[in-house]
């Protein structure tokens, strides 16, 4: 899976890149992040298995879930 997300500005840049490490070290899964600017582009799969698991799915929608409360602040 993979997906990139443009983030308005450094500050919430910082806030989403540190929820998401958070996020992999709670969950024991590691993405692959790449950064450019304000735009974060992740990959998630299974390296053991070379392929998308049900744990890549869940991180998937938790992360969504991080991009959602930075617009909730964003907007506030």
């Amino acid at each position: 899976i993979q997906k990139t997300y443009e983030l308005q500005n450094a500050k919430f840049l910082l806030y989403f890149v540190n929820e998401l490490i958070n996020l992999s070290e709670s969950m024991h899964h590691h993405p692959e992040i790449f950064i450019d600017h304000t735009t974060v582009t992740i990959t998630l799969y299974t390296k053991d298995l070379n392929d998308v698991t049900e744990l890549d799915l869940e991180m998937s929608q938790k992360i969504d879930e991080i991009i959602e409360d930075i617009n909730i602040i964003r907007f506030r």
